[in-house]
């Protein structure tokens, strides 16, 4: 997919959210002056994020919060 269709296909997306906290940190990033870095192990998440809201539809954050916390939680 070429760079202005990726950007049309974020903005799509963008558009469709409706969970108030997610815009706020869109915000943020979009405001941020340092790059972010992502890790490696981040960086396959945030693909299989997006590969499943392109594939099946969305989840509730409030599921893949608690989802992630209890894979991922140091216990």
């Amino acid at each position: 997919m070429d760079f202005d269709r990726r950007k049309i296909s974020v903005a799509q997306k963008l558009l469709a959210i409706e969970e108030e906290e997610i815009i706020e940190q869109v915000e943020h990033l979009l405001s941020a002056q340092e790059k972010v870095s992502v890790t490696d192990d981040q960086k396959q998440m945030l693909d299989e994020a997006l590969n499943s809201l392109e594939g099946d539809g969305r989840r509730l954050h409030e599921h893949v919060v608690k989802e992630t916390n209890e894979r991922y939680s140091k216990d």
